[in-house]
């Protein structure tokens, strides 16, 4: 067993500007598994060390160094060589999906003044060859208002505080064996599900080509490899339950998150008699901005949707629109004080820099409780404002889960000539369900501030990459639905 990554070592430097993270993983890096479809190849510490340090040589002869890098590779052992070694020369990392559209490829290069490109097709592609000003680290892309995703600037110091945070919280020889089936494009899988088992001495399996044929191969491969972790989103469960008979009682899997949306009573007790009560099921609440898996609900016998609990690491408060502190019970913006804050983010070409010491507004909705029973409520531009009633989407959403005629639905705003906004509802039917059922449930159920005035029936809820459903893409596909 490797030695654990030292917390002295991390606090040593945690104002260090920068600091060599190749030097600091090394004792600790596990060992990596790549899964394409029935076949697998493995990597030890030893060797994955060895190609990293080949790879840090053959980038350097190409003249990368403290460079912009945006990485398009797909879940293998090429994606975390590359990260690796482009971390060890200082670049800024941009993980990116490897078939984004060549439009949007070249709109983050003019964006974030990409240097070089790094893909399957074109190993290093050079743009702007110059060295990066900006502190070594990982850009992360996320949802954007101009078509242009924004980026969250970690630094190591908010990475290795993460790590250390989930180290003094989960079990490592829960993580022993760990299992990414997320793109690694993204905080959640690269962050939580990659780089803390890995760099604490775990085995990583990482599935090639993420998607359908992960999701439905899920059993074999757990069984296959014996995973003891994994994490997931709510869309994949749901996916997932809708095809198959998916049961796996007594298995190795000891732990469970789900994670990049809310996660509602239904789905997490179909996670946990799905695995016979054997694993442990934890609703993950992440931002990138802090660095992924920020809390999580720790009491999972009393369960409710959309339970928070508590963080991981640092201080929350819940405040109204004045900033000022709420009480147990009233509804306000969730604002989080952390060590894994983001050193800041790239938006519209200019840069808002974070501090760590600073209370960073979430832009989420939330009430507590209990001091420490946290509960989700929404995310603060999607509510609607009906006559003066304040209505959040999530919260409606989250009630019709149980309505028994309905697979999925999406709650958005319409105007209203008197109320100025109204409720309107995009829902997914259940095979052999009819809206006149699914309404007639919902009359008798919601309160009436909350009952939709329009329903729009879809084939689908559109969601993103992450899992979250595109709400826009909703809204587009329901009113267009009308003008058709």
């Amino acid at each position: 067993m490797n030695e654990r990554f030292s917390d002295e070592k991390i606090n040593t430097h945690k104002d260090t500007l920068y600091m060599s993270f190749f030097d600091f993983v090394s004792p600790t890096l596990g060992s990596l598994t790549e899964l394409a479809g029935n076949k697998s190849q493995t990597l030890s510490s030893d060797e994955l060390i060895k190609s990293i340090n080949e790879k840090i040589y053959e980038l350097k002869s190409n003249g990368v160094f403290k460079s912009k890098v945006l990485l398009k590779l797909e879940n293998s052992f090429t994606f975390f060589i590359y990260f690796f070694a482009l971390w060890e020369l200082d670049c800024l990392i941009v993980p990116s999906h490897p078939n984004i559209p060549i439009s949007l490829e070249e709109s983050l290069i003019e964006c974030y003044n990409i240097g070089f490109v790094i893909s399957e097709q074109d190993p290093i592609a050079k743009h702007a060859i110059q060295p990066s000003e900006t502190k070594p680290g990982l850009l992360l892309l996320t949802s954007g208002t101009t078509g242009v995703p924004k980026g969250v600037l970690h630094t190591e110091k908010s990475i290795l505080a993460r790590i250390k945070s989930l180290r003094g919280t989960i079990p490592l020889e829960e993580v022993s064996r760990t299992l990414c089936i997320l793109p690694t494009s993204f905080g959640h899988g690269l962050i939580g599900n990659c780089l803390f088992p890995l760099l604490s001495g775990a085995h990583l399996f990482v599935v090639k080509q993420t998607g359908l044929d992960a999701i439905y191969n899920l059993k074999d491969i757990l069984i296959t490899h014996e995973i003891t972790f994994f994490s997931s989103t709510p869309s994949l469960w749901n996916l997932l339950f809708s095809k198959l008979d998916f049961h796996i009682p007594d298995h190795f899997v000891k732990r469970i998150h789900c994670a990049s949306a809310p996660l509602d009573k239904r789905t997490f007790r179909k996670i946990r008699e799905s695995f016979g009560h054997s694993a442990h099921v934890y609703n993950i609440f992440g931002m990138t901005e802090l660095a992924s898996w920020a809390a999580f609900n720790l009491c999972e016998d009393s369960f409710e949707s959309n339970t928070i609990g508590q963080l991981i690491e640092g201080q929350f408060e819940i405040r109204d629109h004045l900033n000022q502190p709420l009480s147990c019970g009233e509804t306000g913006q969730l604002h989080i004080k952390s060590e894994c804050l983001a050193g800041g983010i790239y938006e519209n070409k200019q840069f808002i820099e974070f501090s760590c010491n600073d209370w960073f507004a979430t832009g989420d909705l939330c009430k507590f409780l209990t001091s420490k029973r946290l509960v989700w409520v929404a995310r603060m531009g999607n509510q609607i404002n009906r006559g003066g009633i304040k209505v959040y989407p999530e919260e409606v959403e989250s009630l019709l889960m149980d309505n028994p005629h309905l697979e999925s639905s999406c709650c958005f705003s319409i105007q209203d000539p008197i109320f100025g906004q109204n409720i309107a509802i995009a829902i997914v039917l259940k095979n052999g369900h009819s809206l006149q059922n699914a309404k007639a449930w919902t009359r008798r159920t919601l309160s009436p501030h909350k009952k939709p005035s329009k329903w729009y029936v879809l084939t689908e809820i559109p969601r993103n990459a992450r899992g979250k459903i595109d709400r826009i893409q909703v809204r587009k596909l329901a009113l267009g639905l009308v003008n058709s």
